[in-house]
């Protein structure tokens, strides 16, 4: 679910020209480290191309250092961030 709606917002935000804003968005690090992770790789694991400054979300803090770990969250962590995404999309977005 995290993916596909990444990709869509991501998409709209393109042909919208709001790619800047959803840039800016405080997840938008995270949420694409986490798309990344699922589309790119085996096992959802990181493969770190963010430059040297942390990606946080909560409690994760992922680093350079993290490259090739797995990422992992739970089911309820990943329905909080698809709700944040939707409130973004839904109040943020025109």
């Amino acid at each position: 679910l995290i993916k596909e709606s990444f990709e869509l917002t991501l998409h709209y935000c393109r042909v919208s020209g709001q790619s800047d804003d959803f840039r800016a968005w405080k997840n938008f690090r995270f949420i694409r480290l986490l798309r990344n992770a699922m589309s790119h790789t085996n096992g959802s694991m990181i493969k770190w191309t963010y430059g040297k400054e942390p990606i946080i979300w909560r409690d994760y803090t992922y680093t350079p250092e993290n490259d090739g770990d797995g990422i992992r969250l739970t089911d309820e962590e990943g329905l909080d961030l698809q709700k944040e995404l939707q409130e973004f999309v839904d109040e943020e977005l025109v």
